[in-house]
């Protein structure tokens, strides 16, 4: 994973965003523009402060799955994932810590017909191990989870929407941005270039606001061999 913290180079663009579509960003009115700027206070302290622009290796990550059912009605599989911490966390390209857990994700009706929609579903654990920033405040044990539609417009395109979510991460902070859960929405297409190979592009919206990036957009080939 390569990761690069810049300045707000679309802030235009999203405040345009949310003032189109009505939608809530009171954090935003008051933050200035086309800047960076990571900081945590206590007691008028700041405690962490990152402003500079980095492009860094990030935290590398093993994964393994195994399906348990697999029909044309429903496919279900469980995971397992262990994260090492290669990457600076004081530069926020890395957690700083070595994580592990598992997850389960299904699908109902996982190879639907044109005009057809598939339901899926997933739910999970993370433990998060010792050396994070503000140690004394994060969170050991982490529920995350997700669900959501696809509906097969033709042979080509897959519409999709879902809804991510995962309890605090950091639960002995008052803040809302790390203290609280978080949910947010997913809109998004696959397109198949070919019968393996599809090209992913979302979009994606906080729905409890300011407990997750404000305005995401993500892109993703995948391969199925």
């Amino acid at each position: 994973p390569v990761v690069k913290h810049s300045s707000g180079v679309m802030d235009s663009f999203i405040s345009n965003w949310h003032d189109a579509f009505n939608l809530p960003g009171k954090s935003r009115d008051v933050m200035p523009a086309y800047n960076l700027n990571y900081f945590f206070m206590e007691e008028e302290e700041i405690v962490f402060e990152m402003n500079e622009s980095k492009l860094s290796f990030g935290d590398i990550s093993f994964s393994m799955g195994t399906p348990i059912i697999q029909s044309p009605n429903h496919d279900l599989s469980f995971r397992t994932f262990v994260k090492i911490p290669t990457g600076n966390k004081t530069h926020l390209v890395g957690s700083g810590t070595s994580d592990f857990g598992f997850q389960i994700t299904g699908m109902l009706n996982s190879t639907p017909e044109r005009k057809q929609f598939s339901f899926y579903y997933s739910g999970g654990y993370l433990r998060i191990g010792k050396g994070a920033l503000l140690e004394n405040k994060v969170t050991r044990n982490v529920g995350f989870g997700s669900f959501g539609l696809a509906f097969n417009a033709n042979d080509n395109w897959y519409l999709k929407s879902q809804l991510d979510f995962h309890t605090s991460l950091y639960e002995k902070s008052y803040t809302k941005q790390l203290g609280k859960a978080s949910s947010q929405l997913v809109l998004g297409l696959d397109y198949f270039v070919a019968k393996d190979v599809a090209v992913s592009l979302a979009f994606v919206e906080d729905i409890i606001v300011n407990t997750a990036p404000d305005f995401v957009l993500q892109m993703g080939v995948s391969y199925q061999f």
